[in-house]
């Protein structure tokens, strides 16, 4: 007796590329949630608080950023401004 197993690589792909954009769209969603809070708790407060906030959550998400970049974040959130993360699925 012999099978004939036929792999669909079309769809193996398109589901590969579902699960990485459901995984990307989570994590994107939690660092929303993130600043969308710390916008509305931190608005007024030191920005070297507020960096020294953003690198341990990063760090707690196992991620890191540039000095920079947390400086210029921390310097929105203090400043009340709105940080919109939107998902770029091109290379998705």
């Amino acid at each position: 007796m012999s099978f004939e197993i036929k792999f669909d690589h079309g769809a193996f792909d398109r589901a590969m590329r579902d699960a990485v954009r459901d995984g990307v769209e989570s994590i994107r969603n939690d660092y929303q949630a993130l600043f969308d809070r710390l916008s509305q708790t931190h608005k007024g407060r030191p920005v070297a608080e507020i960096e020294s906030l953003l690198t341990a959550e990063f760090r707690q998400r196992g991620g890191d950023m540039p000095p920079a970049e947390v400086k210029q974040y921390a310097e929105w959130v203090a400043e009340g401004r709105h940080i919109e993360f939107q998902l770029d699925s091109r290379g998705l």
